[in-house]
């Protein structure tokens, strides 16, 4: 079989994020089954036209609307897939339904209405949210793949019929990801994009709490994103800035350094398709204080591999956080099994069975 996958990014994309991870393990896996898998995705500055990733054969073109440009050129070439992935990780639907009569199977991650705001400019923002109320007109009998109860309750309110729709939930690199010796004083760690949606500054905010409750502990952010300059700004007014280490973008396995040698690991986005971050935590051994946000709460188990409270509280993530630190290793064994509940082997599993299913007709 071989299969399509189009997406806005590709796993060497400097902004790659949660969306890529899944498309790279799962078709890593299936390449190692004898399938092929070709990402077709966009071109950044002084990216190759061409290359190839864990057996995945990776093609850029253009920037960022280049793809769907191309998109039907590529659908009708001179060796066809046996089957397509429009994959929605950017809302902009690819609708490969209607540019070919290859079987298209859409990946839906999460509403992107609920985290647009702020992202980017009216009348991108609308036009984005027109395509996604029209998910149902524009694939009228296609499958969707989702990863969590919510995005699926999401895809029955666009119209999507629950027949139509798979959950298939992402695993853990718990090789990359495992325990390690936790630093001192305390070390709580922010990940992810520093992005409005995703509310890095309250993580600051709850941190400046924390320690005015009079416990130690130092704050380390890693990632990057527009936001970089308001959370340092926060972290000043806050008071805090000498306890705030802001890291940056790092590599996946500078990330697991950080990560293993950590306390609690803190999460504040509006929702998420998937909570990766919580998810690789877990898999260290360090529970997540989240907002109890849709996306979010089906990656932690609260009381279990971490707290989930009121979304918007940063006084609640603080006394999260502080009943994590005063007594960690009672997380610790809860929380690596739940991590090694979500195994990529399983995931590629059931999007392979779905893959052939769609491509056989």
């Amino acid at each position: 079989m071989r299969v399509l996958w189009l997406n806005h990014r590709d796993s060497e994309n400097p902004r790659w994020g949660g969306a890529e991870k899944t498309i790279l393990e799962v078709g890593s896996r299936l390449v190692a089954r004898g399938h092929e898998v070709d990402w077709f995705s966009s071109r950044w500055r002084g990216a190759p036209a061409h290359s190839t990733v864990r057996g995945i054969r990776i093609s850029r073109f253009g920037g960022t609307l280049g793809p769907h440009i191309a998109a039907a050129a590529v659908l009708r070439g001179h060796s066809p897939p046996d089957v397509v992935v429009d994959d929605l990780a950017h809302a902009l639907p690819w609708a490969s339904n209607w540019l070919s009569s290859v079987p298209t199977v859409v990946f839906f991650h999460h509403l992107h209405a609920r985290t647009l705001s702020g992202q980017v400019a009216w009348p991108i923002s609308t036009i984005l949210k027109l395509g996604e109320r029209n998910y149902a007109r524009i694939y009228a009998s296609t499958i969707f793949v989702t990863e969590s109860t919510q995005s699926m309750e999401d895809l029955q309110r666009l119209g999507i019929p629950r027949g139509r729709c798979v959950k298939i939930p992402p695993g853990v690199d718990t090789k990359l990801f495992h325990p390690g010796i936790r630093s001192q004083p305390p070390s709580i760690l922010y990940f992810g994009g520093l992005r409005h949606y995703k509310r890095p500054e309250d993580a600051i905010r709850a941190f400046a709490q924390f320690r005015r409750l009079g416990s130690e502990g130092v704050l380390t952010i890693v990632g990057g994103g527009p936001c970089l300059p308001h959370v340092a700004a926060v972290a000043h007014e806050q008071g805090v800035e000498a306890q705030v280490r802001i890291l940056g973008r790092l590599s996946t396995a500078e990330l697991a350094s950080v990560l293993e040698s950590s306390t609690v690991n803190v999460h504040c986005a509006v929702a998420e398709g998937w909570c990766f971050s919580a998810m690789e935590a877990a898999a260290c051994g360090v529970p997540t204080v989240a907002y109890d946000a849709p996306g979010i709460r089906e990656s932690i188990v609260n009381g279990v591999s971490g707290l989930l409270v009121e979304s918007g509280s940063t006084s609640a993530l603080a006394e999260g956080i502080a009943r994590v630190v005063c007594d960690p290793e009672r997380w610790r064994e809860p929380t690596l099994a739940h991590a090694r509940s979500f195994r990529w082997d399983a995931t590629a599993e059931a999007w392979e069975r779905v893959l052939t299913q769609c491509s056989s007709g």
